[in-house]
Protein backbone atom coordinates (compact mmCIF):
# COMPACT_ATOMS: atom_id res chain seq x y z
CA UNK A 1 0.00 0.00 0.00
CA UNK A 2 1.28 3.75 -0.84
CA UNK A 3 2.03 6.13 1.51
CA UNK A 4 -0.95 8.14 -0.23
CA UNK A 5 -3.29 5.60 -0.32
CA UNK A 6 -2.38 4.90 3.56
CA UNK A 7 -2.89 8.32 4.66
CA UNK A 8 -6.30 8.35 2.79
CA UNK A 9 -7.14 5.17 4.16
CA UNK A 10 -6.50 6.32 7.82
CA UNK A 11 -8.31 9.84 7.03
CA UNK A 12 -11.41 7.97 5.94
CA UNK A 13 -11.19 5.49 8.94
CA UNK A 14 -11.41 8.45 11.68
CA UNK A 15 -13.99 9.95 10.05
CA UNK A 16 -16.48 6.93 10.32
CA UNK A 17 -16.27 7.16 14.03
CA UNK A 18 -17.84 10.45 14.39
CA UNK A 19 -16.99 13.93 15.48
CA UNK A 20 -18.82 15.73 17.42
CA UNK A 21 -21.17 18.52 16.55
CA UNK A 22 -19.21 20.51 19.01
CA UNK A 23 -17.76 19.84 22.03
CA UNK A 24 -19.96 20.30 25.59
CA UNK A 25 -23.25 20.63 23.03
CA UNK A 26 -26.40 20.01 24.90
CA UNK A 27 -30.06 19.11 23.44
CA UNK A 28 -32.87 20.30 25.96
CA UNK A 29 -36.39 18.79 25.87
CA UNK A 30 -39.42 20.10 28.10
CA UNK A 31 -43.10 20.32 27.41
CA UNK A 32 -46.23 20.41 29.09
CA UNK A 33 -50.45 20.91 29.00
CA UNK A 34 -51.87 24.33 29.82
CA UNK A 35 -54.76 24.25 31.91
CA UNK A 36 -57.75 26.40 31.26
CA UNK A 37 -56.51 29.61 33.37
CA UNK A 38 -53.77 30.15 30.77
CA UNK A 39 -53.66 33.24 29.07
CA UNK A 40 -53.77 33.12 25.50
CA UNK A 41 -50.95 34.38 23.77
CA UNK A 42 -48.52 33.23 20.34
CA UNK A 43 -47.57 30.36 22.55
CA UNK A 44 -50.19 29.92 24.83
CA UNK A 45 -54.26 29.02 24.87
CA UNK A 46 -55.80 27.29 27.40
CA UNK A 47 -56.05 23.55 27.21
CA UNK A 48 -52.80 23.72 24.46
CA UNK A 49 -50.22 21.01 24.36
CA UNK A 50 -46.68 22.88 24.09
CA UNK A 51 -43.17 20.82 23.44
CA UNK A 52 -39.64 22.88 23.51
CA UNK A 53 -36.14 21.61 22.36
CA UNK A 54 -33.13 23.46 22.13
CA UNK A 55 -29.37 23.45 22.23
CA UNK A 56 -26.80 25.24 24.12
CA UNK A 57 -23.45 24.02 25.57
CA UNK A 58 -22.55 22.76 28.65
CA UNK A 59 -20.47 25.76 28.97
CA UNK A 60 -23.11 28.29 27.91
CA UNK A 61 -22.13 32.47 27.53
CA UNK A 62 -24.42 33.73 29.76
CA UNK A 63 -26.21 36.69 28.90
CA UNK A 64 -27.33 38.10 31.85
CA UNK A 65 -27.02 37.23 35.40
CA UNK A 66 -27.58 37.63 39.03
CA UNK A 67 -24.93 35.64 41.71
CA UNK A 68 -26.88 33.28 43.69
CA UNK A 69 -29.77 33.92 41.63
CA UNK A 70 -30.42 32.95 37.93
CA UNK A 71 -28.14 33.42 34.70
CA UNK A 72 -29.63 33.50 31.35
CA UNK A 73 -28.08 32.25 27.65
CA UNK A 74 -29.53 32.39 24.34
CA UNK A 75 -30.52 29.03 23.03
CA UNK A 76 -29.68 27.45 19.43
CA UNK A 77 -31.76 25.52 16.91
CA UNK A 78 -35.15 26.02 18.69
CA UNK A 79 -38.29 23.93 17.91
CA UNK A 80 -40.87 25.46 20.36
CA UNK A 81 -44.79 24.37 19.49
CA UNK A 82 -48.48 24.63 20.45
CA UNK A 83 -50.86 22.01 19.39
CA UNK A 84 -48.41 20.65 16.74
CA UNK A 85 -47.56 23.87 15.47
CA UNK A 86 -44.37 25.34 15.45
CA UNK A 87 -44.49 28.58 16.63
CA UNK A 88 -41.09 31.18 16.87
CA UNK A 89 -40.38 33.72 19.28
CA UNK A 90 -38.29 32.25 22.09
CA UNK A 91 -36.09 34.58 22.98
CA UNK A 92 -34.01 33.20 25.93
CA UNK A 93 -33.73 30.55 28.55
CA UNK A 94 -33.28 31.16 32.19
CA UNK A 95 -31.28 28.54 35.20
CA UNK A 96 -32.72 29.08 38.43
CA UNK A 97 -30.47 28.66 41.36
CA UNK A 98 -32.39 26.59 43.90
CA UNK A 99 -31.11 27.98 47.23
CA UNK A 100 -32.70 31.72 46.11
CA UNK A 101 -34.70 33.56 48.49
CA UNK A 102 -38.02 32.51 50.44
CA UNK A 103 -41.01 33.13 48.38
CA UNK A 104 -39.60 32.33 44.88
CA UNK A 105 -40.04 29.54 42.67
CA UNK A 106 -36.21 28.17 43.47
CA UNK A 107 -34.64 25.74 40.61
CA UNK A 108 -36.32 25.26 38.04
CA UNK A 109 -35.96 27.38 34.83
CA UNK A 110 -37.56 30.16 32.89
CA UNK A 111 -38.86 30.65 29.27
CA UNK A 112 -38.35 34.53 27.80
CA UNK A 113 -40.73 35.29 24.87
CA UNK A 114 -40.75 38.58 22.37
CA UNK A 115 -37.52 40.28 23.32
CA UNK A 116 -34.53 40.42 26.08
CA UNK A 117 -37.64 42.05 28.11
CA UNK A 118 -40.01 39.12 28.07
CA UNK A 119 -42.66 41.41 26.26
CA UNK A 120 -44.26 38.01 24.83
CA UNK A 121 -44.33 36.54 28.42
CA UNK A 122 -42.69 34.19 30.29
CA UNK A 123 -42.78 30.19 31.53
CA UNK A 124 -41.75 29.67 35.06
CA UNK A 125 -41.40 26.61 36.48
CA UNK A 126 -40.00 25.47 40.06
CA UNK A 127 -37.57 22.55 39.96
CA UNK A 128 -34.17 21.05 40.51
CA UNK A 129 -31.23 23.13 39.83
CA UNK A 130 -30.04 22.08 36.87
CA UNK A 131 -26.13 23.47 37.04
CA UNK A 132 -23.39 23.32 38.84
CA UNK A 133 -20.90 26.18 39.29
CA UNK A 134 -21.41 30.34 39.74
CA UNK A 135 -24.02 32.23 37.90
CA UNK A 136 -21.18 34.17 35.94
CA UNK A 137 -19.68 31.01 34.49
CA UNK A 138 -22.30 28.42 35.16
CA UNK A 139 -22.04 24.50 33.84
CA UNK A 140 -25.09 22.96 32.87
CA UNK A 141 -25.17 19.20 33.68
CA UNK A 142 -27.34 16.62 32.04
CA UNK A 143 -30.38 15.04 33.62
CA UNK A 144 -33.42 12.51 32.35
CA UNK A 145 -36.95 13.73 33.36
CA UNK A 146 -36.88 15.87 36.04
CA UNK A 147 -40.10 16.81 37.31
CA UNK A 148 -40.70 20.28 38.12
CA UNK A 149 -43.67 22.39 39.31
CA UNK A 150 -45.66 25.52 39.76
CA UNK A 151 -45.06 26.10 35.96
CA UNK A 152 -46.89 29.12 34.56
CA UNK A 153 -47.12 31.09 31.52
CA UNK A 154 -48.07 34.86 32.09
CA UNK A 155 -47.52 38.26 30.71
CA UNK A 156 -48.53 40.19 34.27
CA UNK A 157 -49.60 38.17 36.96
CA UNK A 158 -47.99 34.95 37.70
CA UNK A 159 -50.33 31.78 38.90
CA UNK A 160 -50.47 28.41 38.14
CA UNK A 161 -51.43 26.79 35.54
CA UNK A 162 -49.32 23.87 33.89
CA UNK A 163 -48.93 22.21 37.15
CA UNK A 164 -46.25 19.59 36.04
CA UNK A 165 -43.94 18.29 33.68
CA UNK A 166 -40.51 17.12 32.84
CA UNK A 167 -37.16 18.22 31.50
CA UNK A 168 -34.69 16.04 29.92
CA UNK A 169 -30.66 17.80 29.16
CA UNK A 170 -28.88 15.14 27.32
CA UNK A 171 -25.37 15.38 25.49
CA UNK A 172 -25.69 15.11 21.50
CA UNK A 173 -24.03 12.65 19.40
CA UNK A 174 -21.53 12.22 17.65
CA UNK A 175 -22.27 13.18 13.70
CA UNK A 176 -19.45 14.22 11.22
CA UNK A 177 -19.16 18.02 10.67
CA UNK A 178 -20.03 19.33 7.18
CA UNK A 179 -16.44 20.02 6.15
CA UNK A 180 -14.93 16.81 7.84
CA UNK A 181 -17.76 14.76 5.39
CA UNK A 182 -16.12 17.14 2.58
CA UNK A 183 -12.66 15.87 3.09
CA UNK A 184 -14.26 12.01 3.50
CA UNK A 185 -15.52 12.48 -0.51
CA UNK A 186 -12.32 14.49 -1.27
CA UNK A 187 -9.94 11.44 -0.35
CA UNK A 188 -12.61 8.83 -1.85
CA UNK A 189 -12.34 10.73 -5.17
CA UNK A 190 -8.22 11.01 -5.05
CA UNK A 191 -8.35 6.67 -4.20
CA UNK A 192 -10.90 6.23 -7.19
CA UNK A 193 -8.56 8.65 -9.61
CA UNK A 194 -5.32 7.01 -8.54
CA UNK A 195 -7.10 3.47 -9.37
CA UNK A 196 -8.43 4.68 -12.73
CA UNK A 197 -4.79 5.69 -13.30
CA UNK A 198 -3.25 2.58 -12.75
CA UNK A 199 -5.67 0.23 -14.35
CA UNK A 200 -4.85 2.53 -17.13
CA UNK A 201 -1.11 2.24 -17.36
Amino acid sequence: MSIVRFALSAVIASVALGQPLAAGTLWVTTGGTFSSTTPITAWSAPGDVWTLSFNTSSTPTVASEIPGEFFSFLPTNVVYTLNGSSVSGLYSVYFDNATVSTGSLGGGFALCFGDATCDGGQYLAAGAQYYTGPESAPTINTITGSIYTEGSFATTNFYENDPNGTITISTVSSVPEPSTLLLVFGGAALLALKRKRGASA
